[in-house]
């Protein structure tokens, strides 16, 4: 990944544009392929958890507080709910067995996809196979980014946290805003949003409890939310990857290569151009890192977005 310095802009908007405006020819034939292995394996994953106590146990807690029929589908139940509460139940459930991918921000496939199913399901506008797996892929490198900036999957999840809720989050952000067609101030908007929704403590390993499977739920409900929330003129969070008052500076980190990693930037304002944001030219879109698919399982690396547990 090559670091760009952009004069006068912020790094959230830097990222924004790697999202929006990333060109479909960007995304190598090879990784399209591994893809769509992922988003396979990702749903079946979903179908097998829908019969998982935690994802029964979600459901029948949302009927009870009123969530009714709607718009988007459970998987392997025959029922529907309303978009977000979709991804929360169908994300909680594909994790509900440990079947799902590994990459990304540790378990992506369990988070971004089915943020992104649910985001179809709301868009006002047919979406093609290609564009679905264009988003997907891009959420997948978003949800990395902030993982790699916290010092990668180790030094995060041994400070106390679940990188599948912390980080994942951005990535069903970014996959999310970018099948609903959001322009770079929302998805700016987005992501900043989404940084108020990530959570998740590693904790929970150590007694089994079911909240770990809730938050690759909790990660999709996130970003989806955030996306909705933003295309519908939500407030700014447009500096949250800044290090001061941003998710940067409160997530302990390896600084200050880390934070350039993020979003691929050298600082939050560089440069002393004086240039208007009118005035300025937009910037390039970080390139998108190059994968080819693998014959065996491999470590958490910025180069290897999507690894499969189960690689053959």
């Amino acid at each position: 990944m090559t670091e760009t310095a952009v004069p006068n802009v912020l790094k959230s908007e830097v990222l924004a544009r790697f999202v929006v405006e990333t060109p479909s020819e960007a995304v190598p034939d090879a990784m399209v392929k591994k893809a769509v292995r992922h988003i396979l394996d990702s749903i079946g994953a979903g179908v097998a958890g829908a019969v998982s106590v935690e994802a029964q146990r979600l459901t029948a807690v949302l009927r009870e507080e009123g969530e009714g029929p709607g718009r988007a589908t459970l998987w392997g139940r025959g029922e529907t709910m309303t978009p977000v509460n979709a991804a929360l139940v169908n994300g909680t459930a594909s994790h509900a067995f440990e079947l799902d991918d590994t990459g990304g921000c540790d378990h992506s496939g369990a988070v971004v996809v089915p943020a992104a199913v649910a985001a179809v399901e709301l868009a006002d506008r047919p979406v093609t196979g290609r564009e679905f797996i264009d988003a997907v892929v891009i959420g997948y490198d978003v949800a990395r980014r902030p993982l790699e900036a916290c010092g990668a999957y180790e030094p995060h999840n041994g400070a106390g946290f679940h990188s599948t809720g912390t980080c994942g989050t951005f990535g069903a952000a970014a996959a999310a805003a970018r099948i609903l067609g959001l322009s770079v101030r929302e998805t700016q908007n987005a992501l900043g949003l989404a940084s108020s929704f990530s959570s998740g403590l590693w904790c929970c390993v150590h007694d089994g409890a079911q909240s770990k499977r809730m938050h690759a739920g909790h990660a999709a409900w996130g970003g989806l939310m955030s996306a909705v929330r933003s295309h519908a003129a939500a407030s700014r969070g447009r500096r949250t990857s800044s290090r001061r008052s941003g998710a940067a500076s409160t997530i302990p980190s390896r600084r200050p290569r880390a934070i350039r990693m993020l979003i691929c930037a050298n600082s939050a304002r560089t440069g002393s151009s004086g240039a208007s944001p009118s005035s300025r030219t937009p910037p390039a879109a970080p390139p998108m890192p190059q994968s080819t698919p693998s014959t065996t399982c491999a470590p958490h690396t910025a180069s290897r977005p999507m690894t499969s547990r189960r690689c053959t």
